[in-house]
């Protein structure tokens, strides 16, 4: 499956949104994506560190993981590059 079901893209979208924070929260978040984004240059994801995250997030963060498991999509073909890029600018000036 390569399409994003109606689940997966209002967990990503809340994901995105909040990636661009300041907080604790918001930095997991943002490693998060960017290990899916590209992880051999924002670093890989310690799953360990989602025990920080609130279960709205996590749940969230789960759903994500879930659609990036059984898709080959990368964020950038699914219309998300200028999120994703955000995110970078944000946390990797």
């Amino acid at each position: 499956m390569n399409v994003l079901v109606k689940t997966e893209h209002r967990a990503l979208e809340r994901l995105l949104a909040f990636a661009v924070g300041k907080g604790l929260q918001n930095k997991i978040v943002a490693d998060f994506l960017l290990a899916w984004w590209d992880a051999d240059r924002y670093g890989r994801f310690d799953l360990q560190r989602t025990v920080a995250l609130n279960e709205a997030f996590l749940e969230d963060v789960a759903a994500v993981s879930t659609f990036v498991a059984h898709s080959p999509a990368h964020p950038e073909s699914l219309g998300y590059a200028e999120q994703f890029n955000a995110i970078i600018r944000k946390w990797h000036p």
